[in-house]
């Protein structure tokens, strides 16, 4: 995602408080098993599709 800090990083990514929470969800993956990495990655893009499905309706 970026090689900044989360003190780097601004309070909100995106502007939209759904697909900031479902990025966040990335937050410390790299320390976490690669054998749990694919549900993350799953989660979040289940989150994402979620909260972009009904944008601009």
């Amino acid at each position: 995602m970026t090689d900044a800090t989360p003190e780097e990083l601004p309070e909100s990514l995106t502007g939209v408080p759904a697909v900031d929470a479902a990025l966040a969800r990335l937050e410390g993956l790299e320390e976490r098993p690669v054998e749990e990495h694919p549900e993350v990655f799953e989660a979040v893009h289940g989150a994402l599709r979620g909260a972009l499905g009904g944008a601009g309706s």
